[in-house]
């Protein structure tokens, strides 16, 4: 019997060791916290065999515990690049500027990802003076759409982001010709900005200006425009 209480005991602590190795090699492979409110594997089988008398190591060792010490840091660093991330998209999609982002210095808070389509030159015929439906005149447009970078940034594909070449044809299309002409400058900004909106769904806003750089008015002038901005309700 003193034989066979030994021999159990050898190969219950054999087996305890094998079972914390493995534990631990599978904590190391996924970085997992082991829940904090599981009962520890050695308590249960301390609990068991106590009845037959036999000694079970119950404690984890220095270097044990160093281990799992390690095995924690690494997943709670893996959840930390994982909150950065999310936050860092979330900053992205949180709307913050509603003015031109050239315009705006650090003290204004602009973070936002914008993309800029500046100084386009179109002749058109909008206006209220029969002159000015006829003849046209110039008109130059500076857009600014609010479009997070983050994923076009990492992917290097252009679907991920606004095509600013198809965008400025759709302005081109919205400013030129006489069967676009309008009496107010401020209707052909508003049409541009609801038609980049619905054209680019990664547009969160869109902010339009529209300048008259040769005005007939009585002074000197480098130009006379507006400014609209739009964003997406939905």
């Amino acid at each position: 019997p003193r034989a066979a209480r030994t021999m159990r005991s050898t190969l219950t602590r054999d087996a305890a060791r094998a079972l914390r190795e493995v534990t631990r090699r599978a904590c190391v492979a996924t970085a997992v916290t082991p829940p904090q409110h599981a009962t520890p594997w050695c308590v249960l089988v301390s609990a068991h065999f106590r009845a037959g008398g036999d000694s079970v190591e119950s404690h984890p060792s220095t270097s044990q515990m160093r281990a799992r010490r390690e095995v924690h840091a690494r997943g709670a660093a893996s959840s930390i690049a994982r909150a950065k991330h999310s936050k860092a998209l979330d900053a992205c999609a949180r709307r913050q500027s509603k003015s031109f982002a050239s315009e705006a210095g650090p003290s204004r808070g602009v973070t936002r990802d914008k993309i800029h389509l500046e100084s386009l030159l179109f002749h058109g015929y909008h206006g209220v003076l029969p002159e000015e439906k006829s003849l046209g005149q110039k008109f130059v447009v500076d857009v600014t759409m609010s479009v997070c970078h983050l994923r076009s940034g990492a992917s290097d594909n252009i679907v991920d982001t606004v095509d600013y070449a198809a965008a400025y044809e759709l302005i081109r299309k919205e400013v030129e010709g006489k069967e676009n002409a309008k009496n107010l400058i401020e209707r052909v900004a508003a049409r541009v900005a609801e038609a980049l909106l619905r054209k680019f769904p990664k547009a969160e806003d869109v902010a339009v200006r529209i300048r008259k750089p040769h005005v007939a008015v009585d002074g000197v002038v480098g130009s006379l425009g507006i400014e609209v901005f739009r964003e997406r309700t939905e």
